[in-house]
């Protein structure tokens, strides 16, 4: 009986033994497998930047991590399937739409080609015409101007009467906004003199963008006290011809009967007798003494 006891005992310790030693070649082997297959990866100069984790446990490889293709994950499954004492992968690796942050830096790419084209090109530059000195503005008044109401200073609405046009270029469009300004205001004596308005254009609006223009002035001269009743008598137009001109064009450049219906309320309000106004619808006419640069 003690002899069968301690043969059994014997067996006992012997598979002990045994367990032990294969358990210790078994993790031996798996480390050596992922060693072996992580020194692979590495060698590849693609995978090598990879988040690739490698797992071996008695013959079984399990792959985790990130990769950018379908072609990568393949790969790195055959480098795994290729190492020594490997039984099974199971590749787990997740397919991204770009590289992991450890991708070697090169050109980006999408499906329509290279990094370039992810940036928008630059804006056209702006296309610039300019109008020359002497060119003719004629506008239009929306506010009324009056010589004994009206402030120096004071700016008046207003809209292009007719396109500026550079050749066969249209640059400012009919009915552009446009400002006038009341540089000077004089009125008449109680017994003598005339009244004078000196006004100047002082800016365009093309597609929302305001210029700033330079312009010769406009004056609109009302008759002296002394000589209202011979200009009655002379009859509107004459009096429409004798009202204003441009500055430096000389007297008789005329608004009065070129003016259209604002000219003849100019001329009805000028035969009052001291004030000069320039009504709502009045064209005037004014001259660039200046260049004036217009985006496109």
């Amino acid at each position: 009986m003690s002899t069968w006891r301690a043969l059994t005992a014997g067996i006992l310790v012997s598979s002990a033994l045994f367990a032990g030693a294969c358990n210790r070649a078994g993790t031996a082997d798996d480390k050596a497998i992922t060693d072996g297959i992580q020194a692979k990866l590495y060698q590849d100069p693609t995978l090598k930047t990879r988040d690739i984790s490698v797992i071996a446990k008695n013959g079984v490889v399990v792959l985790t991590g990130q990769v950018s293709s379908e072609d990568e994950k393949s790969a790195a499954e055959k480098l795994a399937v290729a190492e020594g004492g490997v039984d099974h992968v199971i590749n787990q690796l997740a397919v991204v739409g770009s590289a992991s942050a450890g991708t070697p830096k090169g050109p980006a790419t999408t499906p329509n080609g290279p990094e370039a084209e992810l940036i928008p090109p630059p804006p056209p530059k702006p296309v610039v015409v300019t109008l020359p000195a002497g060119t003719v503005v004629t506008v239009q008044m929306i506010d009324g101007i009056d010589s004994k109401t009206s402030q120096p200073g004071t700016e008046f609405k207003a809209t292009l009467a007719a396109p500026l046009a550079l050749g066969e270029q249209v640059v400012i469009t009919q009915g552009s906004d446009a400002s006038v300004r009341l540089e000077a205001a004089k009125q008449a004596g109680h017994m003598k003199g005339s009244s004078e308005l000196q006004l100047q254009l002082v800016s365009l609006t093309r597609k929302g963008k305001t210029y700033s223009v330079q312009t010769d002035f406009f004056q609109a001269k009302g008759g002296s006290r002394g000589k209202q009743t011979g200009k009655r008598m002379a009859g509107g137009a004459l009096i429409g011809g004798v009202i204003g001109g441009i500055a430096g064009g000389g007297k008789g450049v005329a608004i009065g009967a070129g003016a259209g219906a604002g000219g003849a309320a100019l001329v009805q309000a000028v035969t009052k007798g001291k004030e000069v106004k320039v009504p709502s619808e009045t064209k005037l006419d004014f001259k660039l003494s200046a260049p004036l640069e217009v985006e496109l």
